[in-house]
């Protein structure tokens, strides 16, 4: 589908197709006000008997004030950071170590969760100071809602119920989500 039909449907249906968010970082002492835009756009894939996700397309889009000899590297560094954050949404801690991983641990996904059509471009903003890469984290929620919309609609045509979106989003809780949406879709 084309980009522009991709985002009418979703405004057309209700979906909000933006989120906002800050960090203050110390730089020298002084807080650093370095706001920089970015958006994603993500499809997913839920297989329903095992409760299996695949990430079929994530475009990236990030503001930041890289030279030009470093756009390349500045859309690896985005996509890695993305990657990264996946790590956090989508891997299971194991039990053993619940009590003594840190929260900055990072959980490196596997090769097959990766994107399979993955994109990512850096928007100029040579008016602003930030590193264009600090947005692959946050950049990295869309793939949650995405799947949440997907569980959803497992519910039933026009399903709008909100989904308790449990993080990491193992395939055993996507899979309870799918049949709770299915059992309440049939009660109803």
């Amino acid at each position: 589908f084309p980009f522009e039909s991709l985002v009418a449907f979703a405004l057309v249906q209700g979906n909000g197709l933006s989120a906002t968010g800050s960090a203050g970082v110390q730089h020298y002492g002084l807080p650093f006000h370095g706001y920089l835009y970015g958006t994603a756009v993500v499809e997913v894939e839920v297989d329903s008997f095992t409760g299996e996700s695949r990430i079929l397309r994530a475009d990236l889009f990030q503001e930041g004030s890289v030279p030009s000899a470093e756009i390349d590297a500045a859309a690896f560094a985005l996509q890695s950071a993305f990657i990264e954050a996946l790590g956090w949404l989508t891997s299971e801690i194991p039990s053993q170590f619940s009590e003594g991983l840190k929260g900055a641990e990072p959980l490196v996904p596997g090769l097959d969760e990766v994107p399979l059509d993955f994109r990512a471009e850096i928007l100029d903003a040579a008016d602003r100071e930030g590193n264009p890469a600090d947005g692959g984290h946050s950049l990295a929620i869309s793939v949650r809602e995405s799947l949440r919309d997907a569980i959803a609609a497992f519910g039933g045509t026009g399903n709008t119920r909100a989904v308790d979106f449990p993080v990491p989003a193992t395939p055993e809780a996507i899979y309870r989500l799918v049949q709770q949406q299915r059992a309440e879709a049939s009660a109803s």
